[in-house]
């Protein structure tokens, strides 16, 4: 990780601390999900009959130089109050492959379990992603098992592990049928507005023999029940990963 990178994740993480207020026993729970602003979800569900609009946007400097832009916007309805579905579309920019940039995918999450004292909180969420983007093809399937954690009785500091499958039906000749992704977050509520997230994660695209590593950081601010801001940054680290990371994102519930 280069210094610059350091720079901009030290950062953040200090832009948390200073952000710490003398801390009540906050009992609200609060919803991660990918891209807002790191990779990390947790096993929460929005709850029944409840709508959120999240705009995401990343910029990634690649190993090789390239600059890539990530654009996504996704809505969420919450059908049950354990069931969480979501559309979403990814739009790659910059002078790299922008193979699949406008897929849109449709998600299903459901949580299996409540935190408990020693057990996480479980969800499993499913997805399809249709061939609507560029050079895509073949309806691509997504498994990944979401687990949170509980740190003490104040709920205060949470732990999210994250595991997920990727199917890819139609691989072209530079790519391969499955990818794999594996994480570790944490998030910690600061005070009522500030909560500050970490996560290093490994993933194994489905592009040939492409593994990345990354380490990040975020906080996400809450401006109130309906509207959330979020800024994250990172850097990849070992061959293949891009150099750095940079997120921002915002969130709308109606």
């Amino acid at each position: 990780m280069n210094a610059g990178l350091r720079t901009a994740v030290c950062g953040v993480l200090l832009l948390g601390l200073l952000a710490a207020a003398p801390l009540q026993a906050l009992a609200q729970s609060y919803d991660l999900d990918e891209n807002f602003p790191l990779r990390m979800e947790d096993a929460e569900v929005i709850g029944k009959d409840n709508f959120t609009f999240q705009g995401s946007f990343a910029y990634e400097l690649g190993e090789d130089g390239e600059d890539l832009f990530e654009l996504e916007p996704a809505l969420q309805y919450g059908p049950l109050e354990r069931l969480e579905l979501e559309l979403a579309s990814l739009f790659l920019l910059g002078n790299i492959d922008d193979r699949g940039s406008g897929d849109i995918t449709a998600s299903a999450q459901y949580k299996l379990t409540e935190a408990g004292r020693w057990v996480p909180s479980l969800a499993v969420k499913g997805a399809l992603t249709f061939p609507s983007g560029e050079d895509s093809r073949g309806v691509d399937p997504s498994l990944k098992l979401l687990a949170s954690w509980h740190l003490g009785d104040s709920g205060l500091h949470r732990v999210h592990v994250n595991g997920s499958w990727l199917r890819n039906l139609e691989p072209y000749a530079d790519e391969r049928k499955d990818g794999w992704l594996y994480l570790l977050g944490y998030s910690y509520r600061l005070n009522q507005n500030w909560i500050m997230l970490a996560d290093i994660w490994r993933e194994h695209t489905t592009l040939t023999d492409e593994e990345i590593n990354i380490a990040e950081a975020g906080l996400i601010y809450e401006f109130s029940d309906q509207l959330f801001m979020a800024v994250g940054a990172g850097g990849g680290f070992g061959d293949e990963s891009p150099e750095m990371r940079a997120s921002t994102a915002f969130q709308l519930n109606f």
